[in-house]
């Protein structure tokens, strides 16, 4: 009787671990699902106006919530401007407009940095009744959002119910804040550059622009050998037309009727453009110019002057086009920094939720005979637990461009093999080896948190790469110089075909470039790899990606990370 009491007991904590785990994965999967519109909608939308709403409307859908609000401060001032609402009582975006730090909820938030939760805005004294009164709330959540280490903004989320809001609700926020806080300010970046490129080309529209013409000796009639043509034309046309924007343009105010045309050209520019305009009537090209260590650019259109068939000379405009290169080369970067961000963060995320749902499947595999079910079920709630963590490495990520990082000492032999453990999980299915040179003796190196996040993408990328169903991993550490910086080398090999030549040299550039992943699984292995190299980079280190064998990466790759003073125990 005992023994069948115990079985029974057994069974039912079983069952309810069992209810508690699918609760906890339902959990995840609409976490998930916020996160999924978020980059969403953070990728499609780029001003402020469309941004901000949308954002408001998947965080709200998300939780659950009645309404929210996004702040904004301008740097240096002493109170938050409201920028965006969603299912809040218009009243309040009139009384509410601005708000000093300090006051209310959302202005405690924006001054002190840190979230904060209402569990029942009728018995905590940080609830201000007039916000009560108007929008009806009885619970709320209330997150900073930050740029570079500074409070920009707050965000806050409003329910009717009271307790509505938990913690695992904050950090969660917090996590999405730190996305949407870069998406955020550079919707305003790109705001501020685009009205810098509209006034520039206002500017550039009133400026008079160079305007030229220039013609031959003597007509020319035959076009057959354009080489030849293109000489005598460049030898000797001559100016007929210039205007006193060109000669500022040139720096010259010497070329005037009867000037060689060469000299209000830079030569090799003007000699392909001649060539050009000679064959198909009409060129557009642009020409460079150095006033010292200065470059300018100028967008120079020609076309051909003719007259009773013949050809006469050419005549054109010059635009000094430098502002504007140089604004559109500020948005492709800010675009790119973007779709970074998003793509590492939907990359980790894909990551976690398939360790997730490969335990799940394991769990209903062995529900009735697997005496050690606790283990997965426990790396199960160990894979959501990493999901929430992910916001503090994704601003650490963010911290790499403004300073460097709060470093210190742990051993790289022991977090190697705690990664290899973590990504062995997530795969129970295949055959993981790892051989691991020179890991007998500790190795310490001077790191952070996001040494983890580093090691697992580079085991991930082997598996990735191994399309059979054993994997096999080598790793070896060795003592190295570079750049006169005495440190170590850590160099990874697999049984794998190797990274693609494409996707080599998009890492080693540091760019991201979508519409380049054409050869298969392309896309995951190149987030993963860049993750790696910023990683390293944020430690001073340096990665690279050879062939194995030259010229053929079919045979498989081999990535090296270099780390700056690192010592072992015995030195």
């Amino acid at each position: 009787m005992g023994e069948k009491q115990a079985v029974h007991s057994e069974k039912s904590l079983l069952e309810k671990k069992v209810k508690e785990l699918r609760t906890e994965l339902e959990r995840a999967r609409q976490e998930l699902r916020i996160r999924t519109d978020l980059a969403r909608v953070i990728t499609s939308f780029t001003s402020p106006e469309e941004l901000l709403p949308n954002v408001l409307n998947v965080l709200c859908d998300g939780f659950g919530a009645s309404g929210g609000a996004i702040y904004f401060m301008e740097k240096g001032s002493d109170r938050i401007t409201l920028k965006a609402t969603y299912g809040l009582d218009a009243s309040y975006a009139i009384r509410y407009q601005e708000i000093h730090l300090g006051s209310h909820v959302t202005g405690l938030v924006a001054e002190t940095g840190e979230g904060m939760i209402i569990k029942d805005s009728a018995r905590d004294s940080r609830s201000t009744k007039g916000v009560v009164e108007i929008l009806k709330y009885r619970s709320a959540v209330v997150t900073p959002v930050t740029s570079k280490g500074e409070v920009v903004g707050i965000i806050a989320l409003i329910s009717e119910t009271p307790d509505f809001f938990t913690e695992r609700d904050l950090k969660l926020l917090e996590f999405m804040g730190a996305h949407i806080s870069l998406a955020i300010v550079n919707s305003f970046l790109n705001q501020e550059i685009n009205e810098e490129k509209t006034k520039t080309l206002d500017i550039l529209e009133q400026v008079d622009e160079g305007i030229f013409e220039v013609e031959v000796p003597a007509p020319i009639d035959n076009l057959e050998d354009v080489e030849k043509v293109t000489l005598e034309f460049y030898k000797n046309a001559v100016f007929t037309l210039v205007n006193p924007s060109f000669r500022r343009q040139c720096g010259n105010d010497d070329i005037v009727h009867g000037t060689p045309m060469y000299k209000g050209f830079e030569d090799i520019q003007l000699f392909r453009m001649l060539k050009e305009v000679l064959r198909n009537g009409s060129v557009k090209g642009i020409e460079r110019r150095w006033a010292g260590e200065e470059e300018h650019l100028f967008e120079v259109s020609m076309v051909l002057m003719e007259k009773e068939g013949s050809i006469k000379g050419v005549k054109g405009i010059r635009r000094d086009v430098t502002k504007r290169k140089k604004i559109e080369e500020e948005l492709r970067e800010s675009k790119a920094r973007t779709e970074l961000y998003m793509d590492i963060l939907s990359h980790d995320i894909s990551n976690m939720n398939t360790a997730i749902m490969g335990y799940l499947d394991i769990l209903k595999e062995r529900i009735d005979k697997d005496s050690g079910l606790k283990v997965y079920i426990e790396r199960c709630g160990d894979a959501v637990t990493r999901a929430s963590q992910m916001v503090k490495k994704v601003r650490g990520l963010s911290r790499v461009q403004k300073s460097g990082p709060e470093l210190s000492m742990a051993d790289l032999i022991e977090r190697v093999q705690i990664a290899f453990e973590i990504v062995k999980a997530e795969t129970p299915a295949r055959s993981i080896q790892l051989e691991l040179k020179n890991g007998g003796t500790p190795i310490f190196i001077r790191c952070d948190e996001m040494i983890d996040e580093l090691l697992t993408n580079l085991f991930r990328n082997s598996i990735q790469t191994v399309d059979k169903p054993s994997v096999e991993i080598r790793m070896e550490i060795r003592e190295w110089e570079f750049n006169r910086k005495a440190g170590h080398l850590l160099s990874v090999t697999d049984n794998g075909e190797g990274v693609p030549d494409s996707v080599r040299e998009r890492v080693m550039k540091g760019i991201r470039d979508s519409e380049k992943d054409t050869e298969e699984g392309a896309a995951g292995k190149e987030l993963g790899l860049l993750l790696v190299k910023s990683i390293t980079e944020r430690y001073g280190g340096k990665l690279w990606i050879e062939n194995r064998m030259i010229g053929e990466n079919r045979v498989g790759s081999k990535i090296m990370l270099f780390f700056p003073g690192m010592k072992s125990s015995g030195n």
